[in-house]
């Protein structure tokens, strides 16, 4: 089954998942796994004006090239970008702990096999009261994503939450192919 490269709005819509995960001017937010689709990134970018600040979190320095090249294509100065493995704690050092209010988790964390270390470097960025939005593909067959066995189930999201003491604020669904939940710190 082939994942799209890059998702229309009809299939993930960040506009209103950023809205949702309370993404607003001021803040500092990071794209943790930000990959191909930069949708999420730069609309973040936008909302967040010039007075806040987007990670773009990838371990493919490839994925970081883009991001800058599409950022400074659509005049968004608030992008920094990070090249680090998120699987390994504090690798990201130049996101100080505890500095972002608003983490995003799309689509990343089925592609790990260590999805406990990914979210505790993923909440060790996060601040006091911040929140985290994870996204990711519902674990049934779909016409569009990666295999069924490697989607993560909500039930194992929600286990993986309560290891890292985050507090479950909402679950909804995500479109036709996703699940979500936001979570606070």
């Amino acid at each position: 089954m082939d994942t799209p490269s890059h998702l229309s709005a009809d299939v993930i819509d960040p506009i209103t998942l950023l809205k949702k995960a309370g993404v607003g001017t001021g803040l500092v937010v990071a794209d943790m796994g930000v990959g191909r689709n930069l949708a999420f990134m730069l609309n973040a970018s936008a909302m967040v004006t010039a007075t806040g600040t987007v990670y773009a979190l990838d371990v493919i320095k490839e994925i970081l090239r883009l991001a800058e090249e599409s950022a400074k294509a659509a005049g968004a100065q608030n992008v920094v970008t990070v090249w680090t493995d998120l699987e390994l704690y504090g690798a990201a050092k130049r996101v100080i702990d505890g500095s972002v209010d608003v983490g995003l988790l799309i689509n990343t964390l089925f592609q790990s096999a260590k999805k406990a270390d990914m979210l505790r470097e993923c909440v060790r960025m996060i601040k006091p009261g911040g929140t985290l939005l994870v996204v990711e593909w519902k674990p049934v067959q779909t016409a569009i994503g990666p295999e069924v066995r490697v989607r993560v189930h909500p039930e194992e999201m929600k286990k993986l939450a309560q290891q890292q003491q985050l507090t479950l604020v909402e679950e909804f669904e995500a479109g036709e192919y996703h699940w979500a939940m936001l979570f606070r710190k």
